[in-house]
C-alpha cells in the first residue's frame, strides 16, 4: 500500500519522495582544485611559449634568431642527454600538479628569503650569469663578497622533503672539512650546479672563494648547510663536466642525442621529464662507478691552497675578526 500524507480537506495525497543527492555530488561544483590545476598548467605552458614569441620578435626586428640553445645551470647539472631531449623537441612527461606546487613552494621561499638577504648586499641576489660555450644562462640565487676574505661566494637555496632532508649528512665530507661544524655534504645534482655557478662567475671576473647550499626542510622548517670550496680539485672536477657539456652542444647542433651522464639515480627518478625515452641514463645512474681521483698534481695544489687558507683563518682568529657581524644596510 502506497504511503500517504495526512488528509488535507478530506483527501489522502500520495507521498512524493525527493531524489536524495549525495553530499559529494551536491558540492562538486564548489571545488576549486580543478581550477587551480588548470591555471597552473596553462601558466607553465605559456611560460614555455614565451621563448618562441621572444624569438619571433627578435627575428622581426633584427632579421635573425637568438641562439636559443641555452640552459640554466640547474638543468645542465642533471644530465647532458636531458638537455638533448629538450632541445630536439622530444615529448615530455605530462605535467603533474604536485610537481608544479612543489616548485611554487620553493619559489615562494626563495623570494621571501632573498628579499631578507637583499638588505645585506643590495643588488647581488639573483645575479644574471651566462656562458656561451657550454651554453648556459640563468640566475644565481645569492652572490656576495665575504668581508673577511674579500672573495666572492655564491649561495643556492634548496627546499627539500623530509625524506631528502634526512639523507643529508656528513658521511661524504672530505677530511679537510670535518673540522667545520654544522655542515653536510650536498646531493650530487646540487653539487654540480653550485660548481657550474662558481666556474661561470670566475669566468666573468669574480674572485670566487666557495659556494654554499642552504637546505630548508619544507615540512618542519629545519635547515642544513653545505660548503663547497673553490680550489684546484673542485675546478678540475668542474672542468671535466664542462667538457661533457661542450660535446653535448656539438651533438645537439648535429641533431644527435648527447651521452647520458646523470648526476645520480635521483636525476632519472625525480628530475627528468624525459626518462620515459631513456633506458641508457637509468642504467648509467644505477651502475655509476666511483669517481676517478684527480691527478696527483691537482690534489697537491689543492692541499697547498687549503693550508694557506688555514693560516689566514688562524691569523683572523688571533686578531678577533674571524666571524664579525655582517653590516645590515637599511
Amino acid at each position: 500500500m502506497a504511503e500517504t500524507v495526512p488528509p488535507i480537506f478530506g483527501q489522502n495525497l500520495p507521498l512524493k519522495r525527493k531524489k536524495v543527492v549525495s553530499l559529494v555530488e551536491a558540492y562538486d561544483p564548489y571545488r576549486i582544485s580543478p581550477l587551480i590545476e588548470a591555471v597552473l598548467k596553462a601558466d607553465k605552458e605559456n611560460w614555455e611559449r614565451n621563448d618562441i614569441v621572444r624569438q619571433d620578435i627578435w627575428k622581426s626586428i633584427w632579421g635573425e634568431e637568438i641562439d636559443s640553445l641555452s640552459f640554466p645551470p640547474s638543468k645542465a647539472a642533471h644530465c647532458p642527454r636531458q638537455l638533448g631531449y629538450k632541445a630536439l623537441g622530444y615529448s615530455e612527461a605530462p605535467l603533474r600538479l604536485e610537481s608544479i606546487m612543489t616548485m611554487g613552494i620553493g619559489t615562494g621561499t626563495h623570494i621571501w628569503l632573498l628579499r631578507k638577504l637583499g638588505f645585506l648586499t643590495p643588488g647581488h641576489h639573483e645575479i644574471k650569469i651566462f656562458d656561451f660555450e657550454t651554453p648556459q644562462t640563468g640566475k644565481a640565487d645569492f652572490v656576495f663578497q665575504n668581508p673577511i676574505t674579500s672573495q666572492w661566494q655564491v649561495a643556492d637555496l634548496k627546499t627539500v622533503s623530509q625524506a631528502a632532508f634526512n639523507k643529508l649528512n656528513r658521511d661524504k665530507l672530505p677530511q679537510f672539512l670535518r673540522n667545520t661544524k654544522n655542515i653536510v655534504w650536498p646531493f650530487e645534482n646540487d653539487l654540480r650546479q653550485i660548481l657550474l655557478y662558481m666556474w661561470i662567475l670566475e669566468k666573468q671576473g669574480f674572485d670566487v672563494g666557495a659556494g654554499n647550499i642552504f637546505y630548508l626542510n619544507r615540512n618542519s622548517g629545519q635547515t642544513k648547510e653545505a660548503i663547497i670550496p673553490w680550489d684546484s680539485q673542485t675546478k678540475y672536477q668542474t672542468k671535466q663536466y664542462v667538457e661533457k657539456l661542450k660535446k653535448a652542444r656539438e651533438k645537439i647542433e648535429k641533431g644527435e642525442l648527447p651521452e647520458a651522464d646523470p648526476a645520480s639515480e635521483w636525476t632519472c627518478q625525480y628530475y627528468c621529464d624525459f626518462s620515459h625515452h631513456c633506458d641508457n641514463g637509468r642504467d648509467k645512474a644505477v651502475k655509476k662507478k666511483k669517481k676517478k681521483r684527480p691527478p696527483q698534481w691537482v690534489l697537491k695544489q689543492a692541499k697547498e691552497e687549503r693550508a694557506e687558507k688555514e693560516v689566514k683563518a688562524e691569523k683572523l682568529r688571533e686578531a678577533g675578526t674571524y666571524q664579525p657581524e655582517m653590516p645590515l644596510i637599511p
